[in-house]
């Protein structure tokens, strides 16, 4: 944007938003972008938005909600124009977990107002629709988002679709005899930071997963490289993965590189599909019982049968057709990046110089 004349501020709600995640959790790679602010109180954030320009194009990255709705509320009665973010995602599209009983169990007071709060039109509540849409991908619910009928809609592909067209003009050849393994971070994922209450116990959950490693890097004759999730610190958590490699910020490079990828529901799958390279899914009892909210296990079983697949349960003993494993349905991989990542016939212009286009055409900012 900033090559594009635009100027570029970048404000941080997460102490108000979330203060617990934000007073356990630091990111391994802190931003360095000099227009960066941080908000203390919802009321500091409040004041300065009320201080924008009509002028100033909001890029609401919050999501609508109970806890967000002031922000919105505030961007609509000072009239400013504002863009939202949609992007298509499998998630959307995995079936509930559960029956209405269990997840009944399951409510705290705090999602039943959420739910309740989302069932009320934002209109009636004083939020007018986003100025503009960033779509990114195919389908997903609009009625997830602040979107009405004037809201211009601005497509384009999922971001992961720029890292994979970067990678196009390296040079890498495909080393058939090495496997990446696509981290989740599972027990320690900034979305679960409660200790006591992970997703699944890193003492349950890395034994497992290396057993598995193990086992085919023994009998199959291939070696694995671990790609670590964005989020993680493996530096705190030494030997989780034994001897193997553990790399961060090279998924796509490594992807590119491999003969075969390893994975419970990355979102990362889009460089493995990209790529075409076959896909081996991973599942546990564990992740399989689900938790109200983080139902991962659920979206495992479905990108599996997406791609005619079914995930190797991880406590289970290893019967795997390793031939069955390596196969790629060339006809789902279409249908995948059609449906999460790039419509049909789309251009290659990078998400956000599509998005500067738009703006420098005069839509929306200033009207």
């Amino acid at each position: 944007m900033q090559r594009n004349a635009f100027e570029v501020e970048v404000w941080d709600f997460t102490p108000f938003l979330r203060p617990a995640k934000f007073a356990k959790y630091l990111p391994p790679d802190p931003t360095g972008f000099q227009h960066y602010r941080t908000f203390a109180t919802k009321s500091d954030a409040i004041s300065a938005l009320s201080e924008l320009s009509p002028r100033c194009l909001v890029f609401c990255m919050v999501h609508y909600g109970y806890e967000s709705y002031a922000i919105y509320r505030t961007i609509s009665k000072r009239k400013l124009p504002y863009c939202v973010l949609g992007y298509s995602v499998p998630a959307w599209d995995v079936p509930k977990d559960g029956s209405t009983i269990s997840r009944f169990k399951n409510i705290t007071l705090d999602k039943l107002l959420s739910y309740s709060f989302r069932l009320i039109p934002f209109k009636w509540l004083g939020v007018k629709p986003a100025t503009m849409m960033l779509a990114l991908g195919g389908t997903f619910p609009l009625a997830q988002f602040t979107v009405g009928s004037r809201t211009e809609f601005i497509r384009s592909h999922y971001f992961d679709y720029d890292v994979y067209l970067e990678q196009t003009q390296k040079r890498i050849e495909t080393d058939k005899s090495m496997g990446v393994f696509l981290d989740n971070y599972l027990p320690f994922h900034p979305d679960a930071l409660d200790e006591n209450d992970p997703i699944i116990p890193p003492e349950e959950y890395y034994p497992l997963l290396r057993r598995f490693l193990d086992h085919i890097e023994r009998n199959y004759g291939v070696r694995i490289v671990i790609a670590a999730h964005p989020r993680s610190n493996y530096e705190k958590h030494q030997g989780c993965f034994g001897e193997r490699p553990v790399i961060r910020g090279k998924t796509a490079e490594l992807v590119m590189q491999a003969g075969f990828v390893i994975l419970h529901s990355s979102a990362s799958i889009a460089f493995a599909v990209l790529f075409r390279k076959p896909l081996i899914f991973v599942t546990t009892d564990r992740l399989r019982q689900g938790r109200t909210g983080i139902a991962i296990g659920s979206l495992i079983d479905f990108l599996a049968a997406t791609f005619s697949k079914k995930p190797i349960n991880l406590n289970s003993t290893f019967e795997i057709d390793w031939a069955t494993e390596l196969m790629i349905d060339a006809g789902a991989y279409k249908r995948y990046i059609t449906q999460y990542i790039k419509e049909e016939g789309s251009g290659d212009t990078p998400v956000w110089q599509v998005f500067a286009n738009h703006l420098k055409n005069g839509h929306s900012v200033g009207e």
